[in-house]
């Protein structure tokens, strides 16, 4: 299944350049002409502003992105190191 969030497309013209059979614009809003196409998903990839939604990245839109953990631990102590 795929859809098209209408109040996120710009009317770029991304879609349809990259799978013309799948996508047309029309009142500068994508429209989707043939789900089936093969090139969906490349379309998809190519929304700069993620207003196509597929079955392929609904897993995208529900989970949020949690940032790693990392880095170097810290120091012990008052710091400073030994004076002379």
């Amino acid at each position: 299944m795929v859809q098209i969030d209408t109040n996120k497309c710009t009317g770029c013209r991304a879609c349809v350049k990259i799978c013309p059979d799948g996508f047309e614009v029309t009142e500068k809003k994508a429209v989707l002409k043939n789900s089936s196409a093969e090139c969906i998903d490349e379309a998809v990839a190519a929304c700069p502003v993620g207003a196509i939604i597929s079955d392929s990245n609904l897993w995208r839109q529900a989970k949020p992105v949690i940032p790693a953990r990392g880095g170097r631990r810290k120091k012990q102590g008052r710091g400073g190191g030994r004076r002379r």
